[in-house]
């Protein structure tokens, strides 16, 4: 029986992943468990996520270019930097495209023989899709465990999701940065943030970094309720209200709209979202007769992009430890979690259900902006 472990990461990188590779393979290579399960394991990165398990199981290039051998040497410095050092990608095995153009088939009983042959358990380190995947691949026999990361942090089964508080925190300084310059010259912005379905990154990300008004998927808005907020800050007569800051997630919904869609889909048939700060500041400068100018700013993917945070490179050790601790007790098909700050883990398929924000509890529609309680950090909304 294979002793070999495989670990991928799957779906938009983060801060954090490297950090949950480097436990993984050193809490697998330790010697102390290793002596208590009566021999080592050998870990190994499966490149580019699922493109990377599928590319094998189709024998598409020499194995040697979808795996890459993990040690305590190779992983030594790693969780010092960002992204990740085994790639990643969006691929879907049970929708693997060649390319744009070709039909959509399903690899994934291929996927699973090579994965079951090649290793004892695989760990899989990714978002609602990669987890996905997982899920049904554990459903089919695949011994596997998972590690919960998506900036936006929204998978069900944890409080908090690996690369979260790395992106909150460069938000807040985005935001900060740009209250300076709006308040010289008097300036409204919307600034657009990641978020397709959840407000978790626009509502802390804005509420730390001093958003005046914060739009996000669960609650939907009137474009003319907070265009009148806006000019109505313009006509207090305060210099510290002449200008405003709209935090606004890409998956905000508009009443009468909805979202602001592209044409395209991914590998698992989600719409890609752009565009809604482009469309706020069009309307805007349309309203009251045109008297007033708007900016719009677009993060992107500099919001999951740089280094981790204190808190995540703590976060990505107890998730990589907690992953191999699951592989010896056998406990496959869950994923590590963190429930009111300890460490445990939930079912894998827990991952695929939406974390939304809790409106109700501290959200303020009317407003648009937090309610003013003090009984909560947010964080624990499932």
């Amino acid at each position: 029986m294979s002793r070999k472990i495989g670990v991928l990461t799957g779906g938009g990188d983060c801060p954090g992943l490297n950090n949950a590779i480097k436990w993984v393979t050193n809490s697998a290579l330790d010697e102390g468990p290793a002596a208590a399960r009566g021999h080592p394991y050998e870990v190994e990165g499966i490149t580019y996520g699922w493109r990377g398990a599928v590319e094998m199981a189709l024998g598409r290039n020499h194995i040697q270019e979808n795996v890459m051998r993990l040690d305590a040497e190779t992983v030594r410095k790693i969780d010092r930097d960002g992204g990740t050092m085994l790639g990643s990608s969006r691929t879907n095995p049970f929708r693997f495209r060649e390319d744009h153009d070709s039909e959509a088939v399903d690899v994934s009983d291929k996927v699973l023989r090579t994965l079951q042959q090649r290793y004892h358990a695989v760990v899989a380190i990714g978002g609602e899709d990669t987890l996905g995947v997982a899920s049904r691949l554990n459903k089919m026999g695949l011994d596997i465990v998972g590690i919960p990361k998506t900036i936006d942090k929204d998978l069900g089964g944890t409080d908090i999701t690996l690369g979260f508080d790395s992106a909150v925190n460069y938000i807040k300084d985005a935001l900060t940065r740009l209250l300076f310059t709006a308040g010289s010259h008097n300036m409204n912005y919307f600034v657009e943030l990641m978020g397709r379905h959840t407000g978790h990154l626009a509502f802390h990300g804005g509420m730390a970094g001093g958003a005046h008004f914060i739009l996000v998927p669960e609650c939907e808005f009137d474009m003319d309720n907070l265009f009148a907020k806006m000019v109505q800050r313009k006509k207090g007569g305060k210099r510290s209200e002449r200008y405003t800051i709209v935090a606004v997630a890409e998956g905000a919904k508009i009443k009468g709209l909805g979202e602001i869609k592209q044409g395209q889909t991914d590998a698992f048939g989600h719409h890609y979202l752009s565009g809604i700060a482009l469309h706020l500041r069009n309307q805007f400068e349309k309203y009251d007769g045109g008297r007033h100018e708007a900016r719009e700013l677009i993060l992107g993917h500099l919001q999951r992009g740089g280094t981790p945070s204190t808190f995540d490179m703590i976060l990505g050790r107890h998730y990589g430890i907690k992953a191999i601790n699951l592989v010896d007790a056998g406990c496959f098909g869950r994923i590590a979690s963190l429930r009111n700050n300890r460490i445990t883990d939930a079912p894998l398929e827990d991952a695929g259900k939406t974390n939304y924000l809790d409106c109700g509890k501290c959200y303020d529609p009317e407003n648009l902006a937090p309610r003013l309680i003090a009984d909560t950090m947010y964080f624990n909304t499932t």
